[in-house]
Parts: C-alpha cells; sequence; structure tokens
C-alpha cells in the first residue's frame, strides 16, 4: 500500500476511534459535571494524545487510564444500576408473594373455623359469605401477581454485556495509540534523513569520483522517493528537479555501457543541491 494511502487510512481510524470514545466520554462527565463536561473530555483526550506523541510513556499512560474511564464507567454504571433496580424489584415481588400467601391460608384457617361453628349455631352464614369474597379477591390478586413476576436478569449476562463493551473502548482507545506511533514514527524517520556527504563536482573531477557520486546520489534519491510514498514524477516536481534528469541517473550504468547519453556533472550537482537544501536548507 503507498505511503500516503497508509496514512489517510490510519487517520481515518485515528479520527473515528477518538469520536467513539468521545462520544460515551462527553455523556459521561457531562453527567457529573454539567456542560464543562465538554471540556473536561477533550482536553484529557488531547492531552493523552499529546503526551503519547512526546513519549511521555509512564504519564501517558496515567492519563490514557482517566481517558478511557469515562466512557467504561458510562457503559457499566447503567448495567449496575439496572441489576441492583431487578434485585431489589424481584426481591419485593417475592415478599408481596408471600405476604399474599400468609393472607390466603389465614383467610382459609378463618373460614375454617367459621364453617364449624356454623355447625354449632346459627349466625355465621355472612361472615361465612364475606370470607370466601375474601379468599376469592385474594387468589385473584395473587396470580395478576404472578403473571406480572419481573424477569429476573442474570448477573451471567450482565457481565458479557459489560466485558464486551469495555473491551471495545480498549481495543479503540489503544488503536489510537498504535496510530499517534506510527504517525511519530514516521515523523522521526523524516527528521533523520540521512545526508550524504556531497563531493564537490565539477568539470575537472576524476571519473572515479563522478562515478562514486552518482552511485552516492542515486541510493540517496531513489531512498527519499521511495520513503516519500510518492511517483518518481511527483517527488521530481516537488523538488524542483528534472524528471528527466532523475531518469537518467536510474538508468546510468545501463545508459553508459550502451553509449548513450547519460545524467551530466551539472545535472548530478543540481540534484544533490536540490535534496540538500530540502533536508538541511542551512548547510548551503
Amino acid at each position: 500500500m503507498p505511503r500516503y494511502l497508509l496514512n489517510v487510512f490510519n487517520l481515518l481510524m485515528l479520527i473515528m476511534s477518538i469520536s467513539l470514545i468521545q462520544w460515551h466520554s462527553i455523556q459521561f462527565w457531562i453527567a457529573h459535571t454539567g456542560n464543562i463536561g465538554i471540556a473536561w473530555s477533550l482536553t484529557l483526550e488531547m492531552a493523552c494524545m499529546w503526551l503519547w506523541w512526546q513519549n511521555r510513556k509512564r504519564v501517558a499512560f496515567v492519563t490514557s487510564l482517566l481517558v478511557i474511564a469515562g466512557p467504561i464507567a458510562f457503559q457499566v454504571l447503567p448495567v449496575i444500576e439496572t441489576l441492583d433496580r431487578n434485585n431489589f424489584d424481584v426481591s419485593k415481588h417475592a415478599a408481596m408473594l408471600e405476604a399474599g400467601h400468609r393472607n390466603i391460608s389465614q383467610l382459609e384457617q378463618a373460614l375454617d373455623s367459621y364453617l364449624r361453628n356454623s355447625e354449632e349455631r346459627l349466625g355465621w352464614a355472612t361472615r361465612i359469605d364475606e370470607t370466601q369474597a375474601e379468599i376469592e379477591q385474594a387468589r385473584s390478586d395473587q396470580l395478576r401477581l404472578i403473571q406480572a413476576s419481573p424477569a429476573e436478569i442474570h448477573i451471567s449476562n450482565a457481565f458479557v454485556t459489560v466485558s464486551i463493551q469495555v473491551l471495545a473502548i480498549s481495543i479503540l482507545f489503544l488503536t489510537q495509540i498504535l496510530v499517534i506511533a506510527q504517525f511519530r514514527s514516521l515523523s522521526a524517520d523524516r527528521n533523520n534523513v540521512e545526508i550524504p556527504e556531497i563531493i564537490e563536482i565539477d568539470v575537472v573531477a576524476s571519473d572515479d569520483d563522478f562515478e562514486g557520486e552518482v552511485e552516492r546520489v542515486s541510493k540517496w534519491l531513489f531512498s527519499a522517493i521511495q520513503e516519500s510514498g510518492k511517483t518518481q514524477a511527483q517527488w521530481a516536481k516537488e523538488h524542483g528537479i528534472s524528471a528527466k534528469s532523475i531518469s537518467l541517473l536510474k538508468h546510468h550504468q545501463t545508459r553508459k555501457s550502451e553509449g548513450k547519453e547519460c545524467i551530466s556533472r551539472n545535472d548530478l550537482r543540481h540534484i544533490s543541491e536540490q535534496m540538500l537544501i530540502k533536508n538541511d536548507p542551512q548547510s548551503i
């Protein structure tokens, strides 16, 4: 993959991962600090990225924990609250069922007592009818309560859900760190381009000196083109060098053996000077 496409892909991954993490992080900070939470979230993210870019690993690691703590808490806390609320509802429902069961048992015992008393003397019919009606109502209420039983949330299911969310956030943040590390590496490579010693090239230089310089400049030139991820023509235009001169330099040995036109001393000097200016302007 060309270097510039790789850089575009890395930049896209960085933007997407930051956006997803910040979507959750901002909501967490706003919920706890108000509108200033937006600034808290974005500032922490920027500080973390800067610290990783500066290779301050220890401080960057601590800052990273703060950055991902918000999104993780935003995902985990609602699950914990839901579990607590569900446990409370289940316990409350079980207590109501138990109370209803005791009430029905007490009414049935009372009905049995009324029925036994009615065998010995009159006057219990009204009490018996009322108790039977109460039992029917209690059983009806108990049935509705059973049908309205809350669904119990299993801790294992909640644990799997939370684990997936935490893992996803961690991977996204790790992606940010890796992308920044790659950009940092590319920046370091550009700043540390090896600049070969450029000898004076003139009409009186010996053939051996000239051929040696052709070889050194050629290696340097095409290494720089490859590192840039650009085509030969694009690189030549950007550096103010003739594409023909680069082609002659590239095929110097072949053209020389075939007796064809080769790169001139002046063109080689121009390439050397232009590359030296681009990499170290103070040296010219």
